[in-house]
């Protein structure tokens, strides 16, 4: 676990869920492998204690592409299966020099991509559903890390942070944001 932050910075492991959707944890003055950390945390913190049971339940998150709301285990899922597919995609860009493009996703509709991809979660147990996601993050990072063009990959991923792990602190705060109230009860 990285240390907590200077106090001028909110914690991104403590935070209201408000103070988050404030934050640009894109901007380039943002650590982006503290925030990660932390979001991971937090976001690792959530199922911390819920029955297995529980992971199969609707209402985790909603879908975006106007079907059935997501299980737990669903949208963890859908994390650790955008993990695999950046590793993937990251090695093959600092192979290659190519970046994939909106439409190698369902023509850009990303809600309709996630949507298909979604129906081996529902049948996963929460165990190994974590050891997925808990799998693919290591993986992630060393590939994240190599040098490209004299480059940290880190680095050199900023100007690409939507298609790589950033958008994954976005999947966890909707997914903070709907365990809320179940938390805070």
């Amino acid at each position: 676990m990285i240390g907590s932050p200077p106090s001028s910075l909110p914690d991104l492991r403590r935070a209201s869920l408000a103070n988050l959707r404030t934050i640009d944890l894109r901007g380039a003055d943002r650590d982006f492998w503290a925030d990660e950390a932390a979001i991971r945390d937090r976001f690792v913190a959530t199922w911390a204690g819920l029955a297995d049971e529980a992971w199969s339940l609707p209402g985790a998150a909603p879908s975006d592409a106007g079907g059935p709301d997501w299980s737990l285990a669903e949208h963890v899922g859908h994390v650790a299966d955008w993990q695999e597919l950046a590793i993937d995609y990251i090695g093959v860009a600092l192979e290659t020099g190519r970046w994939p493009s909106d439409d190698d996703y369902d023509g850009g509709d990303f809600d309709r991509y996630n949507e298909r991809r979604r129906a081996p979660w529902t049948t996963m147990s929460a165990e190994a559903v974590v050891a997925r996601l808990t799998a693919a993050r290591p993986r992630l990072v060393r590939v994240t890390l190599r040098k490209a063009d004299g480059l940290v990959a880190g680095q050199f991923i900023a100007g690409k942070a939507r298609l790589l792990p950033p958008p994954q602190p976005a999947c966890w705060r909707q997914l903070l944001k709907s365990l809320a109230p179940r938390l805070n009860s």
